[in-house]
């Protein structure tokens, strides 16, 4: 009987080890799968911070301006901007009313940002920066309203902030500039990169800035500047500007703007860009 009650309570001691040992391996799948199920959320979070991240790193940022007249040359424009934080900066320019089959430097101009502070915002350089009352707003005179040259729009997609002696586009025989440029910065070189900090870190409120204008004999005379009395073509003369500011996000910009009709909206209304 004692034997048979041994055999018994041995029996039931293993019926309750074995009980424990399923219980435990049943606690050990669960917590296994919490941890997988863990992990793929850790996974999914990783991946979605990585996303977010590359999206960060390949935001573009859009600008537009309208070019307006400056010294009375009768020229229209539209400039839009875009900017990716990868080095990337793309220009598409189109202007009318330029003088005819002649090169016109063209530039994005703005104050310096190196100091870490908002830099002062570009303004349209009106008659008020005449400084030598020739008539004529003259480069470094505009060059006070709108700050230095940044980057030049050039045609080969150097980047440089050359002021004239550079591929800066042609206007055709009709007077209209197109120009459509990509400018990839080299971050590494520091001359570049300077260049592209400045426009990175605050490309709103910049200015777009096309030169070149015929100018009559005498205009000017006994005056500095490149209006001076003499006659002829002057490549560094001022002929349009526009400021340039940030689109909205949830706005898609038409890049191949038609300068047909463009003029009569010169009034600062820009809704013809978006669509």
């Amino acid at each position: 009987m004692f034997d048979g009650s041994s055999r018994s309570l041995t029996g039931t001691q293993r019926s309750d080890d074995q009980d424990d040992q399923m219980q435990r391996n049943a606690d050990s799948q669960k917590n296994g799968d919490n941890e997988d199920r863990n992990d793929g959320r850790d996974d999914g979070q990783n991946r979605q911070d990585h996303q977010d991240q590359n999206n960060q790193q390949h935001e573009v940022d859009t600008f537009v301006t309208l070019l307006s007249p400056t010294n009375n040359s009768g020229v229209h424009g539209v400039a839009v901007v875009t900017l990716d934080q990868q080095g990337k900066v793309t220009v598409d320019l189109s202007a009318t009313g330029l003088t005819p089959d002649e090169e016109h430097p063209s530039h994005i101009h703005g104050f310096d940002t190196s100091n870490g502070e908002a830099p002062q915002a570009s303004e349209e350089p009106t008659l008020d920066f005449d400084q030598d009352l020739d008539g004529f707003v003259e480069d470094h005179e505009a060059e006070q309203a709108i700050g230095p040259v940044i980057l030049s729009l050039t045609t080969d997609g150097r980047i440089t902030d050359a002021e004239l002696r550079a591929n800066f586009p042609e206007a055709d025989q009709d007077g209209t500039l197109q120009l459509h440029q990509t400018y990839r910065f080299d971050l590494d070189d520091p001359k570049e990169r300077e260049i592209f900090d400045q426009l990175k870190d605050h490309l709103d409120g910049r200015a777009v800035q096309l030169h070149g204008l015929e100018v009559q004999d005498g205009h000017g005379e006994g005056t500095e500047g490149e209006v001076d009395g003499t006659g002829g073509y002057k490549e560094a003369l001022p002929a349009a500007v526009g400021i340039l500011h940030e689109v909205p996000q949830h706005h898609d910009v038409n890049v191949n703007v038609s300068l047909e009709g463009v003029e009569p909206v010169f009034n600062g209304n820009a809704d013809f860009l978006f669509s």
